[in-house]
């Protein structure tokens, strides 16, 4: 929500009419503001803000009620309203809008408490359910994961035709074994890779810096990539000076020659493939949001469902690993 300097001027003004409580477009505004400099420190990424914003417009319809007031029955009814109005606009279901502008006030109050300028009794977000989306893509099995493994390696050896490089096939492996997003594989630096205690430190993601556990199957992949790093990239172009950065060529020819049903099978599905296994076959919600990277419990289990049992994080991409067949098969190229 970006607002003028008299837009600004417009809401304190009436903030001190009210008494001094705080009306949620000033607060959004604060916590925006906060954001901004988050990325000028280099500690979000400056894409995360613009979808912030994006998703604030949506709140511009209880902007001013204020903070202090605000009731869960009031969340609710702006939260159940908002796919309507995003449906007319650009004709898609607006659920995913709905949950991420919900998210983004949750957030914003949850900010505003920490700082102490909001009472902690303020959070009336966690009592509103967010929607259930349709599924975009299905889930592999572990048969249908060791099946792309085996076509991945297979392009490897083979060099199928040209563009497919080592640095997609690995990196491909690396997501199928590790849940990370697209672009936090393909930007690896080689000073992010700690094969010692098995994690990559990953300074700058989309949600910040966070730690990814690496099984032993995902430590022997990057040791023998090391080789081929160039450029401080573990995965580098052609040209030795880059980030790799197009690997849907390997990808489809991947699915191809694994004879999978291809049907709404993505570059994503490995994620969501990897962190549904692990959940039902133990780890609990906060270790799949760590192994995923979500900040919001919410979001894992909205997406995946609940858990069966508890495991810790290392254990977890061991067991995948182990079910896919990946030591064996990445000791064998």
């Amino acid at each position: 929500m970006v607002q003028s300097a008299h837009s600004q001027q417009k809401i304190r003004r009436r903030t001190q009419c009210n008494g001094g409580g705080m009306l949620i477009a000033e607060l959004i505004h604060r916590f925006l503001d906060h954001c901004a400099g988050l990325v000028d420190r280099k500690q979000l990424q400056a894409s995360t803000l613009k979808n912030y914003r994006n998703y604030a417009r949506h709140i511009e319809s209880i902007a001013h009620l204020e903070v202090a007031s605000l009731k869960a029955r009031d969340v609710r009814a702006w939260h159940a309203a908002i796919p309507a109005r995003v449906r007319a606009e650009r004709g898609a279901d607006g659920l995913a809008v709905a949950n991420r502008a919900l998210v983004l006030l949750g957030s914003a109050i949850s900010f505003g408490v920490t700082e102490e300028f909001l009472p902690p009794s303020i959070p009336v977000t966690r009592s509103v359910r967010l929607f259930v989306q349709r599924r975009r893509t299905r889930f592999l099995s572990p048969a249908e994961i060791t099946a792309v493994c085996n076509a991945l390696l297979r392009l490897e050896r083979q060099r199928l035709r040209d563009g497919l490089t080592r640095s997609a096939t690995q990196a491909l492996l690396l997501l199928i074994l590790t849940g990370m997003r697209k672009n936090e594989a393909l930007k690896l630096r080689v000073s992010e890779v700690d094969l010692r205690h098995k994690l990559l430190k990953l300074p700058f993601t989309k949600t910040g810096y966070r730690e990814v556990p690496l099984s032993d199957a995902a430590a022997l992949l990057l040791r023998a990539q090391m080789r081929f790093a160039s450029g401080g990239w573990m995965f580098p172009a052609k040209n030795g000076r880059e980030p790799i950065r197009q690997i849907y060529e390997v990808w489809r020819t991947a699915l191809e020659l694994s004879e999978i049903d291809r049907v709404g099978v993505v570059v994503h599905t490995l994620r969501h493939s990897l962190i549904t296994d692990i959940l039902r076959h133990g780890a609990d919600i906060k270790t799949a949001a760590d192994v995923a990277g979500h900040q919001d419990l919410d979001i894992t289990r909205n997406t995946y469902g609940r858990p069966l049992a508890t495991v810790d994080g290392r254990q977890a991409v061991n067991d995948f690993a182990a079910r896919i067949g990946a030591t064996s098969l990445l000791g064998a190229a």
